[in-house]
């Protein structure tokens, strides 16, 4: 009997510990889309709605909209808005809210709260949920539902993050739409160019059972382009990954995805149009971002030039951040041809020796050269130099 009882405990312990490893390594919070970049450049519009911790990350003020198509009986709209509360060099807050259209009795309105502290970010998000055709009840009130998530995230090295998202730890009636849920993701640059991000989800029920588990992963691309007098930049981004759903009792659902799209730069707004699709659904997005705060502020850069008295010739390089991505210094002659460049990482030299020569080697003689700094931070926010002047 009690061998009996020991393995009946130790099978129930087993099946515990599967549950729980099921809600922590696997992924995907409500309402996330293919499109929703975690390091998006333009913003991060629609974070409310999957992680709310991430609502601090918008440089501006951030508006997004979005649509997905299945069929007739199966499309929806997305539309958010967050506005920064304040930001300083290494913190700051913003307000979000959004809404999820499928039809006028089938509806979730999303408001949250987001901030970046010293040691980690934390957001909030209540979500008021329509839930239409759900319920065979006449009685309208019950319809609506109130949903309380809340998420912490934190910064690893220098350019990863690693969340964790708690789903409808408070609502006002359990039922199969708000299970609780528990999010892990995991995500960064490998490069300045190239974003890496995993994602994983459990859902349970009310007797802590495991319902709905959703893993995936992305690989994002980001191809910029500097061009037409330095005050118009565009870049393409692409971005390929996969989805697995598997909800109890049935067949494991695979979903392979991609998507394409550009956005524009003209300071000092952000603007982005990207198209994706998957297997089940076609996507498309508009995202803009007013990039007006004080974060833009503190990006900066400033350039001099020296020359010795024995003709040694030195440019002088200085910036205003502490997170600097990548910077170029460029010479060009007259004819706006480039002669020369210096490039590199986050590590910004105070002083470069010029040896007067081109990048062939030749020597750079009774000619006009035109020098600029640009550097680039990590929110993919450009600041550039005044042009100087140094006759050869």
């Amino acid at each position: 009997m009690l061998n009996n009882l020991s393995g009946v405990n130790k099978s129930a312990r087993e099946s515990c510990y599967f549950s729980l490893l099921i809600i922590l390594f696997c992924y995907i919070s409500p309402f996330a889309r293919q499109l929703d970049l975690q390091y998006n450049h333009v913003g991060l519009p629609f974070a409310v709605f999957y992680n709310p911790s991430l609502i601090y990350d918008n440089s501006g003020v951030s508006f997004g909209a979005d649509t997905r198509y299945a069929d007739k009986n199966n499309h929806d709209v997305r539309i958010a808005l967050t506005i920064p509360a304040a930001r300083f060099v290494d913190a700051g807050s913003a307000f979000s809210v959004g809404m999820l259209y499928h039809s006028d009795d089938s509806y979730q309105i999303s408001t949250g709260f987001g901030a970046d502290i010293n040691y980690f970010k934390f957001g909030t998000s209540f979500d008021i949920v329509n839930y239409g055709k759900i319920y065979d009840d006449d009685d309208e009130d019950k319809k609506f539902g109130l949903c309380v998530n809340f998420a912490f995230a934190r910064e690893m090295m220098e350019y990863g993050i690693v969340s964790v998202v708690f789903h409808n730890i408070l609502v006002d009636e359990r039922n199969g739409e708000n299970r609780r849920g528990l999010t892990f993701g995991l995500g960064g640059a490998l490069n300045p160019y190239l974003l890496l991000n995993t994602r994983m989800t459990g859902y349970i029920d009310s007797e802590y059972k495991a319902k709905r588990t959703e893993t995936g992963a992305s690989f994002n691309f980001y191809i910029p382009q500097f061009i037409l007098n330095n005050k118009f930049d565009y870049s393409m981004n692409a971005a390929t990954g996969f989805d697995i759903i598997r909800n109890s009792g049935k067949k494991i659902n695979n979903k392979f995805f991609m998507n394409v799209g550009v956005s524009l730069f003209k300071k000092p707004t952000l603007a982005g149009a990207l198209i994706g699709v998957d297997k089940n659904s076609n996507y498309l997005a508009v995202l803009y971002n007013s990039d007006k705060t004080d974060y833009n502020e503190t990006l900066s850069s400033n350039l001099k030039f020296t020359e010795s008295d024995n003709g040694q010739l030195f440019f002088h390089l200085e910036c205003g951040s502490r997170k600097i991505e990548s910077w170029i210094l460029n010479l060009e002659n007259g004819s706006g041809k480039t002669v020369r460049t210096f490039s590199g990482g986050n590590v910004v030299p105070q002083t470069i020796e010029w040896n007067g020569l081109d990048y062939k080697g030749d020597s750079v003689k009774d000619q006009a050269i035109r020098a600029k700094l640009v550097i680039q931070d990590r929110r993919k926010n450009v600041s550039e130099s005044e042009t100087i002047v140094i006759k050869r």
